[in-house]
């Protein structure tokens, strides 16, 4: 059943006046899931690729890149909009002139890229003589005025709203495609405007008055009674048990979605943590500044185009130089790691911890490293010379994890880390339990969550 009013819309380049609505482009990544009525301006479809008219030349060669890109889009909007409908959602699309591009495969028409194609012959009026009886009838006294067509419809499916005065020729329609319902209506005519305070034609009517009709009308046409306000005075037998039941049951999701949200939250941040074995870059420089706060440390990272952290704990200062790669540590890193140490010598005239952390072998399982995490060669710069800590992504993982079974050792892990000169001696890998059947396998029944929750 379709809400009263629509609470979230899309719109494929109409833009109206209307909060609840999200303006987008065919080829961007706004997603029609989640809305409840989609608005089409089909005229829009083409606007953001580079294809070519039936009569014009390849001359920049790029028709077979955007031939590819607009046909990756139009699969995965054809699919959006299926499924959307298939939920018994309506979809409004404004017919504009008939257009045709050029795709490396041939022409194709504006009116196939919709879920039931069109052919549309080009044809431009406010000629409009109207052939449907209510609902639609209402809505078009109404709003009417704003329209033009600019093409008509050949074999009309489902329902004929419009046509050309003293002709055959349709130029509005409605049918039922999957469970939804498809409304194809003319051009909005001067009815979009870039500041709603100057639109002064439109007799008092708002875009979110429009849009409310056009959803009214979608309602009432796809057989769901519109009741009037006043109905609610009245009661039929054991309404009032029913409402109170829903309003019970609608409670109850409620606090059963805040309990998933929030062990989805917990969840995300469990998994984050296997950045430490498996990330590089960026991602794994954030969860590092994590584990050393769960540590104790505080972290400084706002140093711009600088790699390396500051770590503090009390008095003591460490730099901290972060790799994820999938082979061994290497002189290189450590090499990085000292001219951080220096530059924050010379500028602080304090000698501060060098401390390397490395996701070794990080394209690979747990159990398949085997090799040496830091090579011998790179030892006697790192340790003998320069008294780094080398410690890896697994052993910061099995750290925190300590801590978190055990928070008194927080202390001396952090200065266990301080002290240490050369390869990190403790927790080796942490103690995973890896899944038979993925991460998921064994998952509980969500009964079972509100049974613990309710008792």
């Amino acid at each position: 059943m379709l809400r009263k009013i629509p609470e979230h819309i899309l719109s494929f380049g109409l833009d109206l006046h209307d909060p609840r609505l999200t303006v987008t482009q065919f080829d961007s990544p706004d997603a029609v899931p989640g809305h409840d009525l989609i608005l089409w301006d089909l005229s829009s479809t083409f606007d953001e690729y580079e294809l070519l008219g039936p009569d014009e030349l390849d001359y920049s060669g790029t028709l077979e890149k955007e031939t590819t890109r607009f046909l990756l889009d139009l699969s995965r909007r054809q699919a959006e909009v299926k499924e959307h409908l298939r939920e018994g959602k309506p979809m409004i699309v404004f017919l504009g002139p008939p257009k045709e591009v050029q795709l490396s495969s041939g022409l194709l028409g504006i009116g196939e890229v919709l879920p039931l194609p069109l052919n549309l012959t080009q044809a431009r009026g406010q000629a409009f003589e109207l052939v449907a009886g209510e609902p639609f009838s209402s809505f078009w006294r109404e709003y009417g005025p704003f329209f033009t067509y600019h093409s008509r419809i050949g074999d009309p499916p489902g329902t004929s709203l419009l046509k050309i005065r003293d002709s055959k020729y349709v130029v509005a329609a409605a049918t039922q495609v999957e469970s939804g319902l498809v409304l194809l209506l003319p051009t909005l005519d001067g009815f979009e405007a870039d500041n709603p305070e100057e639109i002064d034609d439109l007799r008092d009517v708002s875009h979110a008055q429009f849009i409310d009709g056009l959803w009214g009308f979608a309602r009432t046409f796809a057989g769901e009674a519109v009741l009037p306000q006043w109905t609610l005075d009245y009661k039929l037998p054991a309404e009032l048990d029913a409402q109170t039941d829903l309003e019970r049951a609608q409670a109850s999701v409620l606090r059963a979605q805040s309990r998933v949200q929030s062990r989805e939250r917990e969840l995300a941040a469990l998994r984050d943590l296997k950045l430490l074995f498996a990330g590089s870059g960026a991602a794994l420089e954030r969860v590092v500044d994590q584990a050393f706060r769960e540590l104790g440390f505080s972290v400084e990272t706002d140093s711009p185009g600088r790699s390396d952290r500051i770590i503090k704990k009390g008095r003591q200062v460490a730099v901290v130089e972060v790799k994820g790669v999938k082979k061994s540590a290497s002189e290189a890193h450590a090499a990085q790691l000292q001219k951080w140490v220096s530059d924050y010598h010379a500028t602080h005239n304090r000698q501060p911890k060098g401390i390397l952390v490395v996701n070794t072998w990080s394209n690979k399982k747990i159990e398949d490293r085997t090799e040496v995490d830091f090579p011998p060669q790179m030892l006697p710069y790192a340790v003998a010379q320069q008294k780094m800590c080398l410690i890896t992504g697994l052993q910061l993982l099995a750290a925190i994890l300590e801590v978190r079974k055990n928070p008194k050792a927080q202390g001396k892990i952090a200065q266990a880390i301080l002290n240490c000169e050369g390869v990190f001696a403790q927790f080796e890998v942490p103690e995973l339990r890896p899944s038979p059947s993925g991460e998921d396998a064994g998952a509980a029944d969500p009964s079972e969550d509100e049974d613990r929750s309710s008792g």
